[in-house]
């Protein structure tokens, strides 16, 4: 990661051509789309995903969440482990060479777990108060620069980030902004990734922080 990236997590709304529709629009603006409907079957996600690389989308920006089977017979770009999947250091043997690997958490603890487990990235959140989350406030971006300064690995923010507040986010120093509802529930999804864009620009002459690539 030379320069913070923007990934775009679906919904999970189900909504199977809605959401080939929006990933694909948005190929050429995002660094990677993470696949994330919880409802889905294995095969529901591997049908929709070689749907969507039929169509053109770029294989090494698709990350399919939770399933490694599902990422494999995909010949995915990525994996993100969750706090219920099988835990990354027993899946590792099994990644492909060119398969990366990321960890959600929610703690500095589960951070540096996630790197000792070898980790690529780790998704870190909720930075701000979410819809998806009600009631819980977020960590703050005084949290997110400490994991930013204390692991070794990239750190990607996601939780309630905005084109309005990504500026604050990324000037701790992350690798990158995740998002879901402001660009997933846009009425103009391509523009809302574009204005994200725009703010992550400001910050592309600055190296990710303990990016080792």
């Amino acid at each position: 990661m030379d320069r913070p990236v923007l990934l775009v997590i679906s919904d999970g709304t189900g909504e199977y051509a809605r959401l080939l529709r929006i990933a694909s629009e948005l190929a050429p603006v995002i660094d990677g789309f993470i696949l994330r409907e919880k409802h889905w079957t294995a095969r529901q996600m591997w049908e929709w995903g070689e749907e969507l690389l039929r169509s053109g989308f770029p294989r090494h920006k698709l990350i399919i969440n939770d399933r490694l089977d599902v990422s494999l017979a995909l010949a995915a770009g990525g994996v993100q482990i969750t706090s219920h999947s099988v835990p990354l250091a027993a899946l590792k043997p099994h990644l492909s060479q060119e398969m990366a690997a990321g960890v959600s958490v929610h703690s500095l603890s589960e951070g540096l777990e996630a790197a000792t487990s070898g980790a690529q990235w780790v998704l870190f959140g909720h930075i701000f108060q979410t819809p998806s989350k009600p009631g819980l406030p977020g960590h703050g971006t005084a949290v997110l620069k400490n994991m930013v300064d204390q692991l070794p690995v990239p750190v990607i923010a996601v939780g309630g980030i905005t084109p309005d507040n990504a500026a604050q986010v990324l000037a701790t120093g992350c690798a990158g902004i995740a998002v879901i509802s402001a660009v997933m529930s846009a009425s103009k999804p391509l523009q809302e990734a574009m204005a994200l864009k725009e703010q992550i620009a400001r910050f592309a002459d600055k190296p990710a922080h303990n990016d080792d690539s």
